[in-house]
């Protein structure tokens, strides 16, 4: 299993894709942070080996829940095959014998499904009020003291909900927004300009920049 989380990650920095590997020994700990996170995993690498009942109640938990992440199986043989089919596996590897090109292939696949049904849509939700809002309407999310607030250009009210700013990017499953600094996740689409240590938005909106993140922001607007 973990020479597959090898391969995950040099597969992700060839193809430039950004992730991060979560491990879990067993279904409650997966369970206990998914709830916690309020978010779904994009691609689940599922053992089957010891003891393969944890897996597999891991797995028809989160379909039972309505998760559509990506699911690949490692299992010691064949007669598992049967699992993939209950959980609706994206493929099922047969452990100390897996070839590096198919596991790209399979890899590819699913980044290609999971870019298929990246939502247009997400939904925030603070003190029982659900804001739903279109990704290519939000403007940038601003963070303090965990409690983030979303600014938009539909014409609504900023909007405040407690999360962390790497939590919101993951919702958003898209590259199309940009830290630029320790509080601040902005679409890269309203990015006017860059002037010294801070950005101006196509509203007339200044943002600072972080020193971190200043390398970054220079490089994709160059490229951009």
């Amino acid at each position: 299993m973990e020479a597959s989380a090898v391969q995950l990650k040099q597969l992700a920095r060839r193809h430039g894709v950004d992730i991060q590997l979560k491990y879990y020994k067993n279904a409650d700990a997966l369970i206990f942070r998914v709830e916690d996170a309020r978010m779904w995993p994009d691609l689940l690498l599922l053992s089957l080996c010891t003891p393969e009942t944890e897996g597999v109640r891991a797995a028809k938990w989160l379909r039972d829940q309505g998760c559509p992440c990506e699911i690949i199986l490692m299992a010691p043989s064949l007669k598992y095959v049967l699992f993939g089919y209950d959980i609706d596996a994206l493929y099922y590897f047969i452990s100390g014998n897996v070839r590096k090109e198919k596991f790209e292939a399979v890899f590819l696949k699913a980044l290609q499904r999971h870019n298929t049904r990246a939502p247009k849509a997400v939904t925030f939700v603070h003190n029982g009020e659900n804001r739903v809002i279109h990704i290519q309407d939000i403007l940038y999310f601003k963070v303090e003291n965990r409690l983030v607030t979303l600014h938009s250009s539909d014409g609504e009210e900023p909007f405040q909900f407690y999360a962390t700013l790497d939590h919101v990017k993951n919702m958003l499953h898209t590259d199309t927004f940009l830290r630029i600094h320790r509080s601040y996740l902005v679409a890269t689409s309203v990015i006017k300009q860059l002037c010294d240590r801070s950005v101006t938005l196509h509203d007339g909106t200044v943002l600072p920049v972080g020193r971190t993140y200043y390398a970054g922001l220079l490089d994709f607007l160059r490229n951009n």
